[in-house]
C-alpha cells in the first residue's frame, strides 16, 4: 500500500526507485527493521526423553566424538561435501522457548498494565474479607504475597500446560500431540488475565506423542530455571518508575487436566490406585462419595525428592508404587506447594458435551431444538384438549395449572 502511494504521488525516476526500494515490502521485515522481533530460543530436543540441550544454533550442531548417547534420539547424520569433514549432526526435533525475563520486560511496559492491577487490587480489598470473588482474596495467595510497604512489583503467575491435535482429524484417527505452556498474570482483572496479549508462551513442546513425567521434567527445566532467578527480582525499567523497580514472580498455580497435572506434579497416572493429586482416597472408594484425607505439601515433597535420590530405578519404581509421587521439576521452586497450588483446568467434554446440552437444550439457542421442543408441546397440548374432563368436579386451582400458554404445565414434563 504504501509503496503503490509513493508511486501515485511522487514522479518516476531514479530517486523515486530508490526510495521505494528501500520500503520494506512484508510484514516480517517490517517488525525486523522496527526491532519489534520475539526473542526465541531453538534449541534440540530428543523425541524420546525430551532432554533439551544447549548447543550452537540450529539447524546445523556439530557434536565432538564420542557422541552422548542421550542425544541418540536427538540428532541424525548429515553428511556434507566438505574436505576433511565429519558429517554434522542435524536435529530431529527442536524445542522452541521465549526467555521469561524478555517477555516480563515488555509485558510491564504495555499501556495500561500498572493502572489496571492497581485499579483491580484497590476493588479487592475495599470488598473485605468476607466476600472471596477471586484467587487473590486466598489463603494461597496470602501466603505467597504477605502485606507489606514495598515499592517492589510482585507478579502472581499460572502455568497452563495442556496438549492438542495439530491435524485436527478426530480421535479415531491417527493422532499427533503436540503441547503447549503458557503462564498468565493473576495480578491482572479476570477480564484481561486470558487476553493473548498478556498471555506468556512459554514453549511449545514436540510432537508426536505426549511427553511422560521424565520428558516433562526435562522440558520444564528452562522454565523453572528463570523462575529460581524472578524469584530474587530483576531491575526492569517501568512506565512509572523509569529508574528502574524491583520485579519478582512466582508461580503459585498450575492449571491443567487430569493427565497433564499428574505428569507435571510427578504423580502416578489417574487410572493408578492412589489417583487423586489432592487426597488419599483409593479407586475402589470413589463411589462412597467421601473425600479422603488431604495430601500434605510437605510429605509430597519429602517423597518426590526422596524418589529422585534413589540409587536405582528398581527402588525408585518401588517407592512410586509405595508413595505414587515421582520427581516433578516445580519442586525446585522454595515456595512451591504440590498439594495446595494445583488446580484442575476445565476439560474439553465440558465445551462438547455439558455446554453444548445447556445451549441446545436448556438455552434453546439451537432453532432446530426449539421446533423440536415446539412440536412436543403442540402434540402433548391436543392430548390434553381431547381428555375429556369435567369442569364441575375440577378445582379452581387444578385448573390454573393448565393455563392457556401451558407453562405450567411443561414445566412438568
Amino acid at each position: 500500500m504504501i509503496v503503490h502511494l509513493i508511486n501515485l504521488v511522487l514522479p518516476q525516476n531514479e530517486k523515486t526507485l530508490k526510495l521505494v526500494g528501500g520500503v520494506p515490502q512484508d510484514i516480517q521485515t517490517i517488525i525486523k527493521h522496527l526491532k519489534l522481533e520475539c526473542p526465541l530460543e531453538n534449541n534440540p530436543c530428543g523425541t524420546k526423553l525430551y532432554q533439551v540441550f544447549k548447543c550452537q544454533p540450529l539447524p546445523h550442531i556439530k557434536f565432538t566424538s564420542p557422541k552422548p548417547t542421550i542425544a541418540a534420539t536427538a540428532f541424525q547424520s548429515s553428511q556434507i561435501h566438505l574436505s576433511c569433514q565429519p558429517c554434522l549432526q542435524i536435529s530431529n526435533a527442536s524445542f522452541i522457548t521465549q526467555p521469561l525475563s524478555d517477555w516480563l520486560d515488555w509485558f510491564i511496559k504495555l499501556p495500561g498494565f500498572e493502572n489496571n492491577i492497581e485499579s483491580w487490587a484497590d476493588q479487592l480489598w475495599s470488598q473485605g474479607s468476607n466476600i472471596v470473588v477471586y484467587v487473590a482474596q486466598g489463603i494461597v495467595w496470602e501466603h505467597h504475597f504477605k502485606k507489606k510497604i514495598s515499592m517492589s512489583l510482585e507478579l502472581g503467575l499460572s502455568l497452563f500446560i495442556d496438549w492438542f491435535n495439530p491435524k485436527g482429524n478426530k480421535m479415531a484417527g491417527k493422532q499427533v500431540l503436540m503441547g503447549v505452556i503458557s503462564l498468565n498474570c493473576l495480578n491482572l482483572p479476570p477480564w484481561l488475565e486470558f487476553q493473548t496479549q498478556y498471555t506468556y508462551l512459554a514453549g511449545i513442546i514436540p510432537a508426536p506423542k505426549q511427553p511422560d513425567m521424565i520428558a516433562i521434567s526435562n522440558i520444564l527445566k528452562p522454565l523453572i530455571d528463570e523462575l529460581l532467578v524472578l524469584n530474587r527480582g530483576i531491575k526492569l525499567t517501568m512506565l512509572k518508575h523509569q529508574s528502574g523497580n524491583k520485579v519478582s514472580v512466582k508461580v503459585i498455580c498450575l492449571i491443567g487436566d487430569i493427565v497433564a497435572n499428574h505428569n507435571a506434579l510427578g504423580l502416578m497416572s489417574h487410572s493408578a490406585r492412589n489417583f487423586s493429586s489432592w487426597c488419599k482416597i483409593k479407586d475402589d472408594e470413589q463411589k462412597d462419595l467421601v473425600l479422603g484425607r488431604l495430601l500434605n505439601g510437605r510429605n509430597v515433597l519429602n517423597a518426590s525428592f526422596k524418589w529422585k535420590s534413589a540409587e536405582s530405578t528398581t527402588i525408585q519404581k518401588k517407592l512410586a508404587k509405595q508413595n505414587r509421587i515421582q520427581w516433578l521439576e516445580l519442586n525446585r521452586l522454595l515456595y512451591w506447594d504440590p498439594a495446595m497450588n494445583v488446580a484442575l483446568g476445565v476439560m474439553h467434554n465440558w465445551y462438547k458435551g455439558v455446554l453444548q446440552h445447556h445451549f441446545c437444550y436448556c438455552w434453546s439457542f439451537d432453532k432446530s431444538v426449539v421446533q423440536e421442543q415446539a412440536e412436543q408441546f403442540d402434540e402433548t397440548e391436543s392430548k390434553v384438549d381431547e381428555m375429556d374432563i369435567d369442569s364441575e368436579e375440577m378445582e379452581v386451582d387444578d385448573f390454573e395449572e393448565f393455563n392457556g400458554d401451558g407453562e405450567q404445565f411443561v414445566s412438568y414434563i
